[in-house]
């Protein structure tokens, strides 16, 4: 029996969800979400309505004001988790791949179930230990049998050095747990 393979196609203004049709070898789509809204500036947005704020609430809380189209976009990515962690309760699929900017993949990872939001086929995990030499602090379990690869510390500077797009990916990528770590404070 094959996987049922869902594919998302995201960012701020739109979500677009397709099933892979092993069969014909195409992809059919499954759902079109549309935020318009996360086009539009912060002015196009802006109503009389009081700041949002996030955070922690009391006298010495460090709540920020939320901007609008922070707001819409966060409501957008709240919206696209909501639905992939329904149909995955409906067994619509099994495997799940996101294709997503940096920042808004961080969001919709952050609103998907633990059962959802698992690490995928080619996702790494403890890269930070490798970048400041101390104690990692990912662990993870395997639900099946994978493939791992070690990279020792002393061997992950050089490839870095040799592979600038590397580094960069690993900046996004670090940069985007940070604000999904923040946005859970």
């Amino acid at each position: 029996m094959n996987k049922t393979t869902w594919i998302v196609a995201a960012d701020s203004s739109r979500a677009r969800i397709f099933e892979v049709a092993a069969r014909e070898r195409r992809l059919l789509e499954i759902e079109d979400f549309l935020n318009p809204e996360g086009r539009l500036s912060e002015r196009e947005l802006i109503s009389d309505a009081h700041p949002r704020l996030h955070g922690s609430t009391g006298q010495n809380s460090a709540r920020e004001e939320t901007s609008a189209a922070e707001h819409q976009i966060d409501l957008f990515s709240k919206k696209v988790g909501k639905f992939l962690d329904k149909a995955r309760n409906d067994h619509r699929y099994e495997e799940l791949y996101i294709v997503a900017p940096p920042r808004f993949l961080g969001l919709i990872r952050r609103d998907l179930s633990k059962e959802v939001g698992k690490l995928g086929p080619g996702e790494a995990f403890g890269e930070m230990a490798l970048i400041d030499k101390s104690a990692r602090s990912a662990t993870i379990k395997a639900d099946t049998e994978v493939h791992g690869y070690q990279l020792p510390v002393w061997s992950f500077r050089p490839l870095v050095e040799s592979h600038p797009e590397m580094a960069w990916a690993l900046l996004e990528a670090l940069a985007q747990r940070v604000r999904v770590a923040e946005s859970r404070t």
